[in-house]
């Protein structure tokens, strides 16, 4: 009698376990996830300019919103000029100019903005402790910012002769004299390469006026 049980027991265990393998081999597998890619990557800007010392703050646009892998990378071609962080976050460190360029892991889609760093530019002091009458003569500063060389034009007005020469004063940011030139005609080329970027004025008396024109070098 015990030894009928047994068997019947044993014969339980196997049919359910014949049934369970069944069941578990009737199982549908489960189907693998589609990976959709990156079809449209961009920045918000193509190109900017920031001060030195300065940050800013790129994003980047990817659709579909629901694509697979969305990781990126950010590069810059001149870390000396500009760095950028992995989340984009771009530092200017020198003036000059630098690519950033952020990239996909799917695809390896690219895109790109030139960043241009500029120097702090120091405003001059006020002028100050001057009597300045009413001016009764003028003239220009070409190009307005300036780079090198500059033309003064118009110191001499309408008049064709003259007897006296014009003293021409460039003072910069800390008030110092850093160029002089005489004036001899209505049209005056002065070189000024020599010069570091910044703010500059440029002074004239003549005949007990005076007149102070600001001028920008980059």
């Amino acid at each position: 009698m015990f030894a009928r049980a047994v068997e019947n027991e044993a014969f339980l265990a196997g049919a359910t376990s014949t049934a369970l393998r069944v069941v578990t081999d009737a199982l549908p597998e489960e189907p693998e996830q589609p990976v959709i890619p990156v079809i449209v990557f961009y920045l918000n800007k193509s190109a900017t300019s920031i001060k030195k010392g300065d940050t800013e703050q790129l994003t980047v646009t990817i659709a579909p919103a629901t694509a697979t892998n969305k990781d990126v990378t950010w590069t810059s071609s001149v870390p000396a000029v500009a760095t950028v962080s992995s989340g984009g976050l771009v530092t200017a460190v020198a003036a000059g100019k630098a690519t950033i360029t952020v990239t996909t892991v799917d695809g390896a889609k690219t895109a790109t903005c030139e960043v241009t760093v500029t120097e702090n530019v120091v405003e001059p002091p006020p002028v100050t402790g001057l009597n300045i009458p009413a001016v009764t003569f003028g003239f220009n500063v070409f190009p307005n910012p300036f780079t090198g060389a500059v033309r003064i034009v118009g110191i001499y007005g309408v008049e064709t002769r003259h007897a006296t020469s014009v003293q021409l004063q460039v003072i910069n940011a800390a008030g110092a004299i850093v160029h002089t030139q005489l004036l001899t005609s209505n049209d005056e080329t002065v070189s000024l390469e020599h010069l570091p970027v910044g703010v500059y004025l440029f002074r004239v008396e003549k005949d007990g006026d005076v007149l102070i024109i600001r001028a920008v070098k980059n």
